[in-house]
């Protein structure tokens, strides 16, 4: 009766520190997912902010492309390169 007694503790400590170990399993990956989440996040924002830059340029160019004086083709070209480079 002992002997099984003693088995079923050892069972029962094996399964605790298996628990223990997957609990800090879980607490890592949640950790990790926490932080790829903020990642996430930060490049949506990055991205938005680089659609608006582009929408403003292309705005910009168009404008300068209607008003501009036969000699201002620099700027339109400087322009166009920016925005291509983004």
């Amino acid at each position: 009766m002992e002997a099984r007694l003693a088995g079923a503790m050892l069972r029962v400590e094996e399964a605790q520190r298996h628990l223990e170990e997957q609990e800090r399993d879980l607490e890592l990956a949640h950790e990790q997912a926490m932080t790829l989440q903020s990642e996430r996040d930060q490049l949506r924002v990055r991205a938005e902010a680089a659609e608006a830059q582009v929408t403003e340029m292309t705005r910009e160019l168009a404008t300068l492309r209607v008003q501009r004086p036969p000699g201002d083709q620099e700027e339109v070209t400087r322009l166009r390169a920016e925005l291509l480079a983004q």
